[in-house]
């Protein structure tokens, strides 16, 4: 039998007297028996999935795991009618405030200047602000109404 000679390697054992099919390895493109190729398997969601390829016994790639989902435990039953703790206060003990002199400060102090807006230098003032600012003089108030509609109206809107 000349035609088994040239089948010959070492991926492959043919009986002449009990012939199988032989199978082209999809990873490497080696001659292998059918029944020896197997199926090339990776993870998809939390099942093997198989991805069509037929490969040789040493080629074959093992599943990754990073591409499996984590395994994430359910939450927590919740309690029926809790009862969280209340915390303990000692009526013999009086809460003393431990930093009083602090907060007699902050609250004497100021910290604007009487000269300048809380918001910044005038430069980033806007032209037209009705914010009042108390201890501050706006040197640009909103004009009223019909001064503003007569300096719209004196603008050339011809393009």
């Amino acid at each position: 039998m000349g035609w088994v000679k040239r089948w010959q390697s070492k991926n492959i054992v043919i009986d002449p007297n009990n012939p199988s099919a032989l199978g082209v390895c999809d990873e490497s493109g080696f001659v292998f028996n059918h029944k020896d190729l197997v199926k090339q398997m990776e993870w998809r969601g939390d099942n093997l999935v198989w991805t069509g390829l037929m490969v040789g016994p040493q080629y074959l790639d093992k599943p990754q795991e990073q591409n499996r989902p984590p395994l994430v435990k359910d939450d927590p039953r919740p309690v029926q009618n809790p009862r969280p703790p209340t915390p303990y206060t000692d009526p013999e003990y009086p809460v003393v405030d431990p930093f009083p002199e602090i907060e007699t400060k902050l609250e004497v102090e100021s910290f604007y200047d009487d000269n300048q807006p809380p918001y910044g230098p005038p430069s980033y003032v806007l032209p037209y602000s009705n914010i009042p600012t108390p201890g501050w003089n706006d040197p640009d108030p909103v004009p009223p109404y019909p001064q503003l509609l007569a300096k719209l109206n004196k603008i050339n809107w011809n393009w």
